[in-house]
């Protein structure tokens, strides 16, 4: 009997995890009509992302969008993206802002219409005068990482 070993490629593995930056794999052997029982969980270390430097946040307000752009490292070999959004309001800096998912994107453009009220719980609400946005690779659970962040945008006025 001839032992085959499989290779799995990187974009083939389930999102890293949020916690610890690693990966939560397991398998079993299969030979003819057995199948094994599934293996532990074994924990496998996730690389950092790589840091993209080239970024370009752009407010239009006579569109009332916010469109983000960047240019990704040449050793760049992830397939999608996920983009998170933190509204603020300048006028309120003690408001608990949080950064809220919005997309998993294949591209290295995103776009987003500026609201006009952000709800942050059910007796908070304000008028946005910043943005950040935040693309990190993906991620389980999908929270934001800062391990897994590509790049995080400074507040920019809109």
């Amino acid at each position: 009997m001839a032992i085959k070993k499989v290779i799995i490629s990187k974009n083939d593995l389930p999102p890293i995890s949020a916690n610890d930056n690693s990966y939560r794999v397991r398998f079993r052997v299969v030979q003819g009509q057995r199948t094994s029982h599934w293996s532990p969980i074994n924990i496998v270390p996730g690389n950092n992302a790589p840091i993209v430097s080239q970024v370009s946040i752009a407010v239009d307000s006579v569109n009332n969008t916010v469109t983000a752009v960047w240019s990704p490292p040449a050793s760049y070999d992830i397939d999608t993206v996920y983009v998170y959004v933190r509204w603020t309001d300048s006028a309120q800096p003690t408001l608990p802002y949080e950064w809220t998912y919005v997309a998993k994107v294949s591209s290295t453009t995103y776009a987003t219409v500026i609201p006009t009220i952000v709800q942050l719980n059910s007796t908070t609400s304000f008028t946005p005068t910043h943005v950040e946005i935040a693309v990190q690779v993906p991620t389980y659970p999908r929270t934001r990482s800062t391990d897994a962040e590509l790049f995080s945008s400074d507040p920019k006025p809109l």
